[in-house]
């Protein structure tokens, strides 16, 4: 939900603000991603980093985008889907050189079981970090659901968004 209205916003050159008590802000369990979130996006913003053809696709409702920081710490502009997965969590693929799933837990933290095995992913927190095997449980994948986590798959992407569409809550 944020992602979506600070990239309107910055489409539109606009400033983002919430209006949240400290107390409610400390609570929710996605804090973090929704300021660094916000942060990102008026970064760009303020840095005019983003080009007139870029402020024009972000006006596109029908279109959805992230701002992501890639491997060598730049801005990278990209398009992303919602996929349907379990109750709790969410996920959207993103439009990258390899197939990239970026997920979470909406209100703590889960586990979603994948039908593929572990070693066609790899899991990271930050494109720049470290990129580890997710846990397998036989011949299945386990994903860990906490705070915003990327998934890279040497794999097609229909492939991919099959086995999150199908994933099961554990």
């Amino acid at each position: 939900m944020y992602e979506y209205g600070t990239s309107r916003a910055a489409g539109w050159n606009c400033p983002v603000t919430i209006q949240m008590s400290l107390e409610k802000l400390n609570a929710h369990p996605r804090t973090g991603d929704i300021l660094e979130t916000m942060r990102r996006w008026e970064d760009v913003r303020t840095k005019k980093w983003l080009t007139e053809e870029q402020k024009e696709a972000l006006r596109d409702l029908e279109t959805e985008h992230t701002l992501l920081i890639d491997e060598k710490g730049d801005y990278s502009l990209c398009v992303w889907k919602k996929i349907e997965v379990p109750e709790g969590f969410r996920a959207f693929f993103i439009e990258r050189e390899k197939p990239t799933v970026a997920f979470w837990h909406e209100a703590g933290e889960g586990e979603l079981l994948l039908d593929l095995p572990a070693k066609a992913f790899c899991v990271f927190r930050d494109f720049r970090g470290d990129k580890k095997i997710p846990e397998e449980r036989d011949g299945k994948t386990v994903l860990h659901a906490s705070d915003k986590m990327y998934i890279e798959a040497d794999l097609p992407a229909d492939e991919l968004i099959k086995a999150l569409e199908n994933a099961k809550a554990i």
